[in-house]
């Protein structure tokens, strides 16, 4: 395998991930990729800034696309 080939392997495989921030089954909120990696542990925080911050670095380092289900706002915070 020459050296282009092993690029365009590696640029192949980088397009098959993605970053994911999602609302946290019971509060908070959680930053994941998919698909899962050992690099990168499914992540909880408390607030929605916090997870974006953590996406968003991971994106600067890994260069994978970066998606929120969380819609255009997160949902307002539940009573404790």
């Amino acid at each position: 395998m020459s050296v282009v080939d092993l690029q365009n392997f590696i640029d192949r495989r980088r397009e098959d991930f993605r970053i994911v921030v999602r609302p946290a089954l019971w509060r908070g909120f959680e930053t994941l990729i998919e698909p899962p990696t050992a690099t990168h542990p499914l992540r909880h925080f408390r607030t929605y800034g916090e997870a974006m911050d953590c996406a968003e670095a991971i994106q600067r380092t890994e260069g994978w696309p970066l998606f929120s289900n969380c819609g255009d706002e997160p949902p307002p915070p539940r009573a404790a």
